[in-house]
């Protein structure tokens, strides 16, 4: 753990240790390329047992993915850009602004 947050043993494109609590840029690109097709955020938590990313879609609908599943997902490329400790209200301001996409 650190700072009393849990580790999931991953990494974002900067190779910034990914911890529970964390909220992230998940950017979606056109397969085969870097071109980037869409981006969302998504919250990291650790529920029913699993470590997962919390992703709301461009309805507002709250959807969850196994973090190992998601990672293994080479079309994608996540950014950590705060957490939802040091920053509350970021998750509610991602949320409001991947709605706007």
């Amino acid at each position: 753990m650190k700072n009393n947050r849990m580790c999931t043993g991953k990494t974002d494109k900067d190779n910034n240790e990914i911890l529970v609590g964390d909220i992230l840029k998940i950017t979606f690109l056109k397969p085969n390329s870097k071109q980037v097709s869409s981006w969302r955020c998504g919250k990291v938590e650790y529920k029913q047992g699993i470590t997962c990313v919390i992703m709301i879609d461009k309805n507002g609908v709250e959807c969850m993915y196994d973090i190992n599943s998601i990672f293994d997902d080479k079309n994608l490329e996540f950014k950590i850009v705060g957490n939802i400790y040091d920053h509350p209200k970021l998750w509610e301001e991602e949320i409001d602004k991947s709605k706007n996409l």
